[in-house]
């Protein structure tokens, strides 16, 4: 007599429910949440988990589901070679991602993520391949006054091929004002800002990090040495006192105290602002926002873009220079 009681059509379809969902969510799922989503009952669950463990290691020669304890909780999940490759619902987030960078289009940034989606999509099943169809054009992106790398392949390519492999470069590069001038760097991190990309890195020269506007790289000559990135840089550090990528010394840090009319809270407070940037609630038709920067130059930027609707409080450096009085770094 079977250690369980056999199936029926019923609990067979069950069976491969759970095996789908576990196949589809490509993770280890609480119990409880299988119990939910299946409709069923603890015990009925390990009837199905005996049956199915049961019957397949007996083809396969190992349990296909396995368990997880961790915390108290239980967790349900495939080997990882049983999981999925890939999904229409993944391919269609990282589709999503590549309009988000329209200014890449024609560079070496754009084609390896196109060879990466053609890959994941060999691997979908044919249940999956019908919610594809159509999908480029259900998905679309203005970009309206982005920035144009395809003239900048090239270097884009080199520099990618020295950030992973951590080697010196030499850039000859454009300032605004001035002939071009050739610099040998340790590229740390290719930054992405409005549409924009900087190269921050550490100039030997000067002994100073410096941010590099890509388009104004025209040209770029891998050096023969490597260099120690370094363990306790960390992007996110370095660009949390800015209000997007212009930097100032730290001992320059602005407190910054902005008033908005009501009008502009949505867009204000709905969006994500770099600087710790807090906002207060409305009162009286006003709202307040706080920040603090090291440069003044972009948020005093941001503040002319707004017009009547936004009033600088402090610092007196940011309120003099919106009427028109002296400069912000």
């Amino acid at each position: 007599m079977s250690g369980y009681r056999k199936p029926t059509y019923g609990a067979a379809v069950n069976m491969a429910r759970l095996v789908f969902l576990l196949m589809r969510e490509q993770r280890p799922l609480p119990l409880d949440e299988i119990l939910e989503r299946l409709e069923i009952s603890p015990r009925t669950a390990r009837r199905y988990l005996r049956a199915l463990n049961t019957g397949l290691e007996a083809e396969l020669g190992s349990p296909r589901i396995q368990l997880i304890r961790e915390q108290g909780r239980e967790y349900w999940t495939l080997p990882a070679d049983d999981k999925l490759p890939a999904s229409h619902y993944q391919l269609a987030s990282l589709w999503i991602g590549s309009l988000l960078m329209p200014g890449l289009d024609g560079t070496v940034v754009r084609e390896g993520l196109q060879d990466v989606m053609e890959k994941l999509k060999e691997g979908l099943g044919p249940g999956e391949r019908p919610f594809l169809r159509r999908w480029n054009r259900k998905f679309y992106h203005t970009g309206w006054g982005v920035k144009r790398y395809d003239r900048h392949d090239e270097a884009l390519d080199r520099l990618l091929r020295a950030l992973l492999a951590e080697r010196k470069v030499n850039l000859t590069y454009r300032k605004a004002e001035g002939p071009p001038t050739r610099q040998l760097v340790h590229p740390y991190t290719l930054v992405f800002h409005r549409d924009a990309l900087y190269l921050y890195a550490f100039n030997e020269e000067i002994r100073e990090h410096r941010l590099y506007a890509v388009d104004r790289i025209q040209k770029v000559e891998l050096a023969p040495d490597r260099f120690e990135y370094p363990e306790e840089y960390d992007p996110r550090q370095v660009f949390a006192k800015s209000f997007g990528v212009f930097l100032g010394p730290d001992e320059a840090a602005y407190e910054v105290e902005i008033e908005f009319d009501a009008s502009l809270y949505d867009y204000v407070a709905n969006r994500h602002w770099p600087a710790g940037l807090k906002t207060t609630p409305v009162r009286d038709g006003k709202f307040r926002m706080t920040a603090v920067v090291t440069s003044l130059f972009e948020i005093g930027h941001w503040l002319l873009s707004l017009g009547r609707d936004a009033r600088a409080i402090r610092p007196q450096e940011l309120v003099a220079w919106m009427r028109g009085e002296g400069e912000v770094r």
